[in-house]
C-alpha cells in the first residue's frame, strides 16, 4: 500500500499548490499588490506555479506505463492504483472514482505524455502575450483532488480492513490563508 500513500502525499502537495495559487493569482487585489511589490518576479512565479500544477495534475491522472530497454515502468497514477486494487473498490470508492472521472473530463486534463502538456508548442513559445491563460476553475481542481484522495483512503481502508487508516501527511493542513497572509505582509512593506 506504499503506492497509495505516495499518491496521497503527491495529491495533497498539488492541492496545497492550487490553494496557494488561487490566493495569490486569482484575486484582483492580491495581483495588484504582487505586481507592485514583486514586479517581473511575480509573473515568473505565476507561470512556474501554473505549469507545475497543470503537469502535476496530468501525472496524477496519467495513463498506464512507459517502456525503456524492453522494461515496463508503471506510472503512479490514480488509474494504475485503482486497476491494481480493483477488487477492493467499495461502492463509496466507486462513487469517488466516478466523480474524479467526471471532473477530469470536465476540466479536460490531458495525459502527462500529451505533447501539448509536456512541451510548449510553437505558438505558445513565440507568443507576445506572457500572461497565463486557462479555463480551469480552482474549485473544480480542488474537488477533483479531494475525491481522488478520498478514493485512495477508501482503498486503503478496505485493504487494511480498518474503518480508519493513518496517512503520512496531514490531510487537514490545506494551506488555506498562506497566500493571503503573504499578500497582507507585502501590503505593509
Amino acid at each position: 500500500m506504499e503506492d497509495i500513500d505516495r499518491y496521497i502525499i503527491e495529491a495533497i502537495r498539488v492541492r496545497r499548490s492550487v490553494v496557494l495559487y488561487s490566493e495569490l493569482f486569482e484575486h484582483k487585489s492580491s495581483v495588484s499588490v504582487l505586481s507592485c511589490k514583486a514586479g517581473m518576479a511575480f509573473s515568473i512565479i505565476q507561470r512556474s506555479m501554473h505549469d507545475e500544477i497543470i503537469i502535476s495534475l496530468s501525472r496524477l491522472f496519467d495513463t498506464d506505463y512507459y517502456e525503456y530497454k524492453n522494461q515496463k515502468f508503471e506510472y503512479l497514477s490514480q488509474r494504475n492504483i485503482v486497476q491494481k486494487y480493483q477488487g477492493a473498490l467499495t461502492d463509496k470508492a466507486k462513487m469517488h472514482q466516478g466523480q474524479t472521472a467526471s471532473l477530469k473530463q470536465e476540466i479536460n486534463i490531458q495525459d502527462y505524455r500529451n505533447l501539448k502538456v509536456a512541451h510548449n508548442d510553437k505558438p505558445t513559445l513565440v507568443s507576445s502575450d506572457g500572461s497565463v491563460k486557462h479555463g480551469i476553475s480552482s474549485s473544480k481542481v480542488l474537488d477533483l483532488l479531494d475525491h481522488s484522495v478520498q478514493l485512495m483512503l477508501c482503498l486503503k481502508s478496505t485493504l487494511s480492513n480498518q474503518a480508519e487508516v493513518s496517512v503520512p501527511v496531514d490531510l487537514n493542513n490545506k494551506f488555506v490563508g498562506v497566500g493571503s497572509e503573504l499578500v497582507a505582509k507585502l501590503r505593509q512593506i
